[in-house]
């Protein structure tokens, strides 16, 4: 179905001190309208979420849920860091610092 738009504003342009406001826009779909408090709703209209939107979603609120850092693996690592047990493997850490770089440059 087409929407009818019934009037188009164009973008406000400035020149010195002068400013101009921009008129709304009345999209027409050609359902039945209703007034309330000054903006216009139209009552047969609907929302409806696809399936990949709602999994999108479902996958929002997990990661939300999720804490931002993992305390388990911090606390391990301090503890092996104060018993002296942890080692950095040097060429390791470089490797993947020289790969974030090539990665951040093919972008």
């Amino acid at each position: 179905m087409a929407n009818e738009i019934n009037r188009v504003a164009t973008p406000p342009t400035q020149s010195g001190n002068q400013s101009q406001s921009i008129n709304p826009i009345n999209i027409n779909n050609g359902k039945n309208q209703q007034t309330q408090g000054g903006s216009t709703v139209n009552s047969a209209d609907k929302l409806t979420v696809t399936d990949s939107a709602a999994k999108l979603q479902a996958l929002d609120q997990q990661i939300a849920s999720l804490p931002v850092v993992d305390e388990q693996r911090v606390a391990s690592i301090r503890t092996a860091i104060e018993n002296g047990d942890y080692k950095v493997d040097a060429a390791s850490t470089a490797l993947k610092f020289l790969n974030l770089e090539s990665a951040l440059h093919r972008t």
